[in-house]
């Protein structure tokens, strides 16, 4: 629902955090973030790069790296937990173990008009 609720009030009921403590940061091993975040329901945060595709544990360390060309949206993660990514000129599924399941070539030029 657009706004979270029928008011558009973008207001959530549930509470955030109480502090500003970090529980844990991660620095990935390549130089450039490219995408937002996107969490599978075992708590796996995937974040595409420069350099491809990053799985990090919940634990803050890295599970497994799929390098591929810049990814260029943030990944979506299917009922199967497939996580799909888009990069210049392809559409990848890859598994929640990071192995390559397909990969479609597409037409990634955009235009202003």
């Amino acid at each position: 629902m657009f706004g979270y609720n029928s008011q558009h009030t973008f207001q959530s009921k549930y509470l955030g955090p109480e502090t500003s403590t970090i529980k844990w940061k991660f620095q990935p091993s390549v130089n450039q973030i490219t995408t937002g975040l996107a969490i599978d329901q075992n708590g796996t945060i995937y974040l595409g790069t420069s350099e491809g595709l990053a799985a990090i544990t919940p634990q803050d360390t890295e599970k497994w790296f799929y390098q591929t060309n810049r990814i260029l949206q943030t990944p979506l993660i299917g009922f199967d937990g497939t996580i799909y990514i888009i990069t210049s000129g392809k559409i990848l599924a890859i598994s929640p173990n990071g192995n390559l399941k397909w990969e479609k070539e597409i037409n990634t030029s955009f235009s202003s008009n």
